[in-house]
């Protein structure tokens, strides 16, 4: 058992549009999480649960269609999260590998369009990619 720091920075930002205009919105999150080795020390390979709570830093960017206006806006929710890591360690303390974790955001994140909802942020929040982990 130990405790980590996960940060995400995404690739790629989700866009909602409608006949009003669009919004993208993407998501920074920062956070730290207990983790619980799944594969003993000595395996070439490592498989990890992982579970913790992000700051998760949204941010909107608003395109006005026609008589409407642009605007964007920022905010910061907690998003507890539980997550899988699986990799294949390169030396004593490092590994490479990929994780998959859901969440949920704990304040509701409306994204709204010509004063309408047009969707939502983290509720579910689900997440892919790549990572690096290092072990002490």
């Amino acid at each position: 058992m130990g405790i980590g720091l996960r940060a995400i920075v995404p690739l790629v930002s989700a866009t909602i549009r409608t006949n009003e205009g669009s919004a993208t919105t993407g998501a920074t999150n920062i956070g730290g999480e207990l983790r619980i080795r799944l594969l003993p020390k000595t395996s070439l390979y490592t498989a990890t649960a992982f579970g913790g709570i992000f700051a998760s830093f949204v941010r909107t960017a608003g395109e006005g269609a026609a008589s409407f206006v642009s605007r964007g806006d920022t905010g910061t929710v907690a998003l507890p999260f539980l997550g899988i890591e699986a990799g294949r360690r390169l030396g004593d303390t490092f590994s490479l590998g990929a994780f998959a974790l859901l969440g949920v955001s704990l304040a509701d994140v409306t994204v709204r369009i010509a004063g309408r909802d047009a969707g939502t942020f983290g509720r579910p929040y689900a997440s892919t990619g790549l990572c690096g982990a290092v072990a002490f």
